[in-house]
C-alpha cells in the first residue's frame, strides 16, 4: 500500500495509495484531499509528529489552513485521517483458512510498525491521546476498532468454515496477535520488527485457539 513534492520520498506503505477510478464530483477536493494525506504522511516520516503543524502541511500542498482544518481540527485528529485514508481499517485479508488470515494479518502490521511515517508517529501522538479523553476515543474508535473488528470478522469466517468451536474471546486474541508487536517496537527505542515474527506470532496464537 508520485508525491506531490520536490523532498526526498518516503517509502510509501503496501498497498496505500492504489489507483482508485475516477467519478464525478468535486474532483478539485478529491485531489486536495489526496494530496494532504500524502503530505500528513511525507512529514511525518520526516519531522515526526511532534514537529508536524499545519503550516507545514499547508505549504507542502498549497492548501489554505481552513481547507486543513477541514480534515482535522486539530493535529491528532488531523493524523487520523491521513492514517485511516493511507493504511486503511481492514487489513486481515480472507485467504480462506484463519492461519492464512492470520499470517497476512501480522505481515501487514509488521510493514504497518516498520514503516517510517509510523516510527516518526507514536511516541507525540500517546502522549497528546493520552491526556484528551476525548482524543483518545476518537483514535480508538476511528482507527484501533475497526481493525481490531477486521481480525474478529476473520474469527467469523473461521468459525464459519468448522475451523474453531467453542468461545472465543476476539479480544483477547486481538490482544495476542498485536500486543507482542507493540511490545518489540517501543521497548528498545522503537526497534525494527523482524519478518519472522509474523509466523512465530500467528503460530503461538493457533496452538491457543486449538488449546481452546
Amino acid at each position: 500500500m508520485p508525491r506531490t513534492n520536490s523532498a526526498k520520498p518516503t517509502p510509501e506503505p503496501s498497498g496505500v495509495f492504489a489507483d482508485k477510478p475516477r467519478t464525478r464530483g468535486r474532483p478539485r477536493r478529491s485531489a486536495t484531499d489526496a494530496a494532504i494525506t500524502r503530505a500528513v504522511l511525507d512529514l511525518l516520516a520526516e519531522v515526526g509528529y511532534q514537529r508536524l503543524s499545519y503550516d507545514m502541511v499547508a505549504q507542502r500542498t498549497g492548501a489554505t489552513r481552513p481547507t486543513i482544518y477541514l480534515r482535522g481540527a486539530n493535529k491528532v485528529l488531523l493524523v487520523l485521517g491521513a492514517l485511516i485514508e493511507g493504511y486503511g481499517i481492514d487489513p486481515t485479508p480472507d485467504t480462506g483458512s484463519l492461519a492464512g488470515d492470520l499470517l497476512e494479518l501480522q505481515r501487514s502490521q509488521i510493514r504497518f510498525w516498520n514503516d517510517p511515517v509510523i516510527a516518526g508517529l507514536f511516541p507525540g501522538l500517546l502522549a497528546d491521546i493520552s491526556a484528551e479523553p476525548e482524543l483518545a476515543s476518537s483514535w480508538w474508535h476511528g482507527f484501533v476498532a475497526p481493525r481490531r473488528a477486521s481480525t474478529s470478522r476473520a474469527l467469523g469466517r473461521a468459525r464459519a468454515r468448522g475451523e474453531l468451536t467453542g468461545e472465543i474471546d476476539a479480544e483477547w486474541i486481538c490482544d495476542l496477535l498485536t500486543g507482542p508487536l507493540i511490545c518489540r517496537a517501543f521497548l528498545g527505542g522503537y526497534r525494527r520488527l523482524p519478518e519472522e515474527l509474523a509466523e512465530e506470532t500467528t503460530r503461538f496464537v493457533m496452538s491457543r485457539l486449538a488449546a481452546d
